[in-house]
Parts: C-alpha cells; sequence; structure tokens
C-alpha cells in the first residue's frame, strides 16, 4: 500500500511540476522583453518590431502583448486609424492564443487584460463608447478576479489602479450603473495601486508612473506634484509628460526647453508635440513663432482633434499682433476638426457667438496660462474697468485672481475671486465654477477650513453650463473624495 502511495505521490509532483515548467515557460521573461518595452516607450516602432522578431516560443505569451502595444499606441498618440480592421482582428486573434495558454499563472488573466485595456482606450479615443465600455469591463472583471487568487501580483495594480481612478471620475448621476453591474473604484484607492507598482522599479513601473501622471492631468485636471524622475534611461514619452506637467505648472519657458531637447523627427511623428510647442509659444508673446507651429500642427496632424483650437489661436496671434486678415481662421474654426475636447469647443463657441473680448485681458489669459505673471499685470494695467461690458467684467476680476494665487498672495486672490462669481454666476462661462473651485482649494490647503471648502466644491457642481463643466466637476468630485478621505 504504501508503494502504491509513494508512486502515485510521485507522479502527482511529477505531473504538477510539468505544468507549473509549462506555465513559467509560456510567460517566461527575459531583458530583452525589457529592451523592447523601453524601444516602445521611445517610440521606435521599427526597432522594437526587429527585437520581437527574435523572441524565443518560451517567451510567447509577451510577443503577443508587446504587438499589441505597437499596433494601439500610434491609435492613441495621434489617432492614425490606418489598418484599423486589420488591427481589431489581430485583437481578437490575440485573445483566442492568449486564452490557450495555461491558467495556472497570474499572467494568464493579466495578458488578457491588458490587451482589452489597450483597446478599451482606443475606442474611447475614437468616440465608440459602447465598444469602450465592453472592452473596459471584460478587462476590469478579469483584473480584480486575478487580483484576488494573486493578491501580490503587482503589475495588476498598474491597470486596475487606471481603472479605479477612472470610475472615480465617472458623474455623480452615473455612478449607481457603474455600481449595479459591479464596477466599483475610487480616486484615492486607484491613485494608491499605482504609486505601489512604481515603487517596485520593475519593467512595469515606467507605465505605471505614465498613467498616474496622465490620471492626474487629463481625469483629475490637477497638477502632478513632481516631475517624472529623467536619467538616461528616461523614454521619449516621459519627456512628452514632463512637458505636459510643465504646461500644466503654468511654466511656458520650460515646456520650450523640454521640447527643444526632443528629436525633431518627433514633432512629425507626434504632431501634439508641435501644438504643444505652439501654445507656449503663445504665453510667452512670441507670436510669430506660435503661428509657425500652429500651422505646422494643422499641416501634420491625423486627428481631428485641436483643429479648432489650433485656428482659434492663430487668430488670437494675429490680433494680438494687429494683422487684420484673420477671416480664414474664423472659417477654420468653425468648419474644419470636430467638438470631442474641450479646447475645440470653446473655440467654435468664441466664433459662434461672435462676441470679442477685451484684448489685454485676453492677453493677460495666455501669460497668466504660460507663468509670465508679470506681463500678464501689464496687460491688465491698461484695462478700464469701468467700461468693460459684464461678461468682460468678470474675466477680468478672474484673471487678477488667477495671478495673485499663483503668486501666493491668497487674500487678494479670495477678493477677487470672490468678485469673479459676483459678476459671472449667472454666465454661460467658466468664469464663477472655476473661482468656486478655487476657493475650495484654498479653504482646504490655506485657511484649512473643511466646511468652506465642501461648500465652493459643492457649488463649483452646481453650475449647469459652461465650456470646462466636465474638467471642473471631476476636479471638484476628486477634492471632495480627499476630503472624505480624511475625515
Amino acid at each position: 500500500m504504501a508503494n502504491t502511495f509513494d508512486k502515485f505521490l510521485r507522479k502527482y509532483l511529477f505531473f504538477v511540476l510539468l505544468f507549473h515548467y509549462q506555465a513559467i515557460a509560456q510567460y517566461h521573461y527575459t531583458e530583452n522583453i525589457s529592451q523592447t518595452y523601453l524601444s516602445i516607450l521611445n517610440l521606435e516602432e521599427k526597432k522594437a518590431r526587429q527585437e520581437l522578431e527574435q523572441y524565443p516560443s518560451e517567451s510567447r505569451a509577451w510577443k503577443i502583448l508587446l504587438e499589441n502595444y505597437l499596433d494601439v499606441l500610434p491609435i492613441l498618440l495621434t489617432d492614425n486609424l490606418k489598418d484599423l480592421e486589420k488591427k481589431q482582428e489581430r485583437q481578437a486573434e490575440r485573445l483566442s492564443q492568449l486564452e490557450n495558454f495555461p491558467q495556472n499563472s497570474p499572467y494568464y488573466l493579466f495578458f488578457q487584460a491588458e490587451i482589452r485595456a489597450h483597446w478599451a482606450m482606443v475606442y474611447l479615443k475614437i468616440g465608440q463608447p459602447w465598444s469602450a465600455f465592453y472592452e473596459f469591463s471584460k478587462a476590469y472583471y478579469s483584473l480584480t478576479r486575478n487580483q484576488r487568487l494573486y493578491p501580490h501580483f503587482i503589475p495588476t495594480q498598474k491597470t486596475l489602479g487606471f481603472f479605479q481612478i477612472l470610475l472615480g471620475c465617472v458623474p455623480e448621476k452615473y455612478k449607481w450603473i457603474a455600481t449595479t453591474i459591479g464596477l466599483k473604484g475610487t480616486i484615492y484607492e486607484g491613485k494608491k495601486m499605482l504609486r505601489d507598482a512604481i515603487q517596485q522599479n520593475e519593467w512595469y513601473s515606467k507605465e505605471a508612473q505614465l498613467l498616474l501622471v496622465l490620471s492626474e492631468m487629463y481625469l483629475l485636471n490637477i497638477s502632478p506634484e513632481n516631475f517624472i524622475k529623467c536619467d538616461a534611461s528616461c523614454t521619449v514619452l516621459e519627456k512628452i509628460c514632463n512637458a505636459m506637467i510643465a504646461s500644466k505648472k503654468q511654466r511656458a519657458f520650460e515646456v520650450k526647453k523640454l521640447l527643444n531637447n526632443l528629436p525633431f523627427y518627433l514633432f512629425f511623428q507626434v504632431p501634439y508635440v508641435a501644438y504643444m510647442r505652439a501654445d507656449a509659444f503663445l504665453q510667452t508673446g512670441e507670436y510669430d513663432s506660435a503661428i509657425r507651429w500652429f500651422e505646422y500642427y494643422l499641416n501634420h496632424t491625423q486627428t481631428t482633434n485641436y483643429i479648432k483650437a489650433s485656428y482659434f489661436k492663430l487668430f488670437l496671434c494675429s490680433w494680438f499682433l494687429n494683422r487684420p486678415d484673420t477671416t480664414r481662421y474664423k472659417i477654420g474654426a468653425l468648419q474644419q476638426g470636430s467638438l470631442r475636447n474641450e479646447a475645440d469647443k470653446y473655440a467654435f463657441e468664441f466664433f459662434q457667438t461672435g462676441r470679442l473680448p477685451n484684448k489685454n485681458i485676453t492677453q493677460a489669459r495666455f501669460f497668466t496660462d504660460g507663468g509670465e505673471y508679470e506681463k500678464a499685470l501689464n496687460a491688465l494695467s491698461f484695462v478700464e474697468p469701468q467700461k468693460l461690458s459684464l461678461y468682460d467684467l468678470a474675466e477680468y476680476y478672474y484673471r487678477y485672481a488667477r495671478i495673485y494665487h499663483a503668486q501666493k498672495q491668497y487674500d487678494k486672490a479670495f477678493e477677487m475671486y470672490q468678485k469673479a462669481i459676483k459678476h459671472g454666476k449667472h454666465l454661460s462661462t467658466y468664469f464663477a465654477a472655476n473661482s468656486d473651485l478655487q476657493l475650495g482649494i484654498l479653504c482646504m490647503e490655506i485657511k484649512k477650513d473643511t466646511l468652506c471648502a465642501i461648500q465652493h466644491l459643492k457649488q463649483t457642481l452646481s453650475y449647469k453650463k459652461h465650456e470646462y463643466k466636465t474638467s471642473l466637476d471631476a476636479k471638484a468630485q476628486n477634492l471632495l473624495q480627499k476630503i472624505q478621505h480624511r475625515e
């Protein structure tokens, strides 16, 4: 009996170890994978594909995942929809292949979730929300199951953390839908997961850092606390992100410096970088340079995004330079491009209303956006407030408030925000809404008055219609969640 049991045990252990080995072999990680991952983050597609050709069969699962990165990145970065149908077919093939891989590994569900997460972002980017929702929910369920099965497998937290932030940004009136179908998440928990992934300093840490930074800037509409640390291994995507952070922090001079260090071919490969450079020139008052780079963007972009915004800003540059021929910019803003982002919506509404704002106040706005506060104050000094319309008067006080806030003159900022609210609360524009938001931040961070902060943040959410409602509401919700977690 004992011999029989020993034979059974030996055979059982043999098959267990063999199955475990097969699982490891299919998901085998090598330094080559890390190198290809860096090539992808450096936007070196040709090099990455050459490296993938050399992969051994033991790393087949990794090859499938990294090939998917190469398919989706051009869409996410440039809206390049070339060969979209073929790429969609390849996605289905990849998922089918991965389903046949050994299931006794945390990578089994993780790789499938990663591919679905990539495509959820693609569908969101190209305006197919139902397809995005389908892929998102499939990825979310795989990730949450993987976390239950393998709670110490940190790569899961990279993508699940990003999903948590996305779910935390869902407007209150729609949250019940997500909760009903089991999609739950908070901004606080999502950021914590991403930070945990970053601290591991593993192959996924760079992507986790990028996801955190992009979430803060474009989902939560806040300025990241720190720049991404750039050493010799700093990738092109990390450098672009640092330029975005500098822009968010109102440092136009630094944006120009960071973008000057990028290879020139990148402005052709990712035209949005040219748009960022043009914006920086506009914000420092170098209008001829701004015109050149906005036109470069319009001539090279393959997307419909920021077309209207570019024409609007070309109009502004010509207006500031007192050049009369601006009709073509107005026509471009009204007839070309799309209305999928707030900058384009603002540009379209600007020309649709036909109302020309005060030139000095408008210049002050862009100087402030670039951190050129003395230039902004100088522009405002030429304004005669008693001659302004109600709209311009609201913006006049709002611009002063933004400058004083940036200069840490908080009492003056508080006073000016209140005046902007008084004159702008009944206008269909964002001056009052963002003034309440900023007062909420001042109450929370400077006055340490939680009740005051909650009052102003809730007031931000109450404004029914303005150009930046989506982003300002998301920021107010994020801050209210922060207060809730502190309590």
